[in-house]
């Protein structure tokens, strides 16, 4: 018997935000990334939360949310004891808010009557994990916390907040979103659920992706965008991910690249080691042959390597760098590092669900190629 449940509710679709009208006589602490602040969107949420409800803002987020962050909206949400959180940003908004959360109901500060999410770019599913993700910044590394404690109890699935994301974060969100797919797909905890979620997921952002990058303002391929994230959130949330984002964690900790970059620049390497594994090259081939990738008559080989090709593409298409090479940092001191990311590459939440046990002469190899 097996048994598949989902935890947030989910809402989408047009005029989502109106459903923030029916908050009355709540204290609601915002999570929100500075720049919102002055939006219209934002504005327009901001007036109506204020008109029947007590509110109060915490904006100090940065990219990698560090620990020192976590320890002032601890602080503050302790002061302010509210009833309601709203986290309105990327991963990094999210992720703290969560981890704020996690800290001040363990501390007894303050039981949350709801935890709703807003994502601000189409890339990391945070709106429907249990993960958030920290930063030591002394010792260069990133923390996961994993606890069922820490999901959302709603998302909201706002398409106008990501109409005006710059192209490089559109590209990079974008490939992350990918990557959860590609790897939620041939995860250890996969099941025909997650499988639909993640097949939805890629199908949507090689459809839609490219033109969000090209046009941000086509609201029809934005809403599609939003919804591979949450999709492939969603997948991932239940079947787990793999090496990609093992390893991807550790090179981004150290040399502080963006996480959906190093996704893009990993994700064609690990899926062909992981291809070597009967029945993730199974289901990489008919997702190939689903999305029309490849002939139809392809073999499962002809097919992984049509499915890579189209990832490598699409980077191309995204203007994203290829090789670290292309980026500015110290291939010396990334040599020297390589022992210290495999080990902690496995020792990262994400490594366990990857399909296929890789040696560290593969997972060296794999950061080798990618130089």
């Amino acid at each position: 018997m097996a048994e598949f449940t989902l935890s947030t509710k989910v809402i989408y679709g047009k005029d989502v935000h109106r459903k923030l009208n029916e908050l009355k006589q709540e204290r609601i602490w915002v999570v929100c990334d500075r720049f919102l602040v002055q939006t219209p969107i934002f504005l327009k949420i901001k007036t109506v939360l204020e008109k029947s409800n007590a509110m109060e803002i915490f904006d100090d987020i940065v990219p990698d949310p560090p620990l020192e962050k976590i320890t002032h909206g601890v602080v503050q949400l302790w002061q302010f004891k509210p009833t309601i959180i709203l986290a309105i940003g990327g991963g990094s908004a999210i992720d703290t808010a969560k981890a704020v959360r996690y800290v001040a109901e363990r501390k007894n500060y303050q039981k949350i009557k709801s935890f709703i999410a807003i994502p601000t770019t189409s890339g990391t599913g945070s709106e429907v994990t249990s993960v958030s993700v920290i930063t030591d910044t002394e010792a260069k590394k990133k923390y996961p916390i994993v606890d069922k404690g820490l999901i959302p109890d709603i998302a909201l699935l706002v398409p106008e907040f990501v109409a005006s994301c710059p192209k490089s974060v559109t590209a990079y969100s974008g490939m992350d979103v990918l990557t959860h797919a590609c790897e939620a797909l041939i995860a250890k905890d996969a099941n025909v659920f997650t499988d639909a979620f993640a097949e939805k997921a890629i199908e949507y952002v090689f459809k839609y992706l490219p033109t969000c990058y090209g046009n941000g303002e086509v609201m029809e391929a934005r809403e599609k965008m939003h919804e591979a994230s949450c999709l492939a959130g969603l997948a991932f949330e239940k079947a787990g991910l793999g090496v990609c984002h093992a390893i991807s964690h550790q090179i981004g900790g150290q040399f502080h690249f963006p996480h959906g970059l190093i996704n893009a620049i990993l994700l064609p390497k690990v899926v062909a080691v992981n291809a070597e594994e009967t029945e993730a090259a199974k289901k990489y081939a008919n997702i190939a042959k689903k999305l029309a990738m490849v002939q139809q008559t392809a073999d499962q080989a002809t097919a992984v390597k049509g499915f890579i090709q189209k990832i490598e593409y699409l980077a191309r298409e995204l203007s994203c760098e290829t090789k670290l090479s292309s980026l500015s940092f110290n291939q010396e001191e990334y040599m020297r590092a390589i022992p210290a990311i495999i080990k902690h590459a496995k020792e990262d939440f994400t490594y366990a669900g990857n399909p296929k046990s890789l040696t560290n002469e593969e997972l060296a190899a794999i950061c080798i190629s990618i130089i």
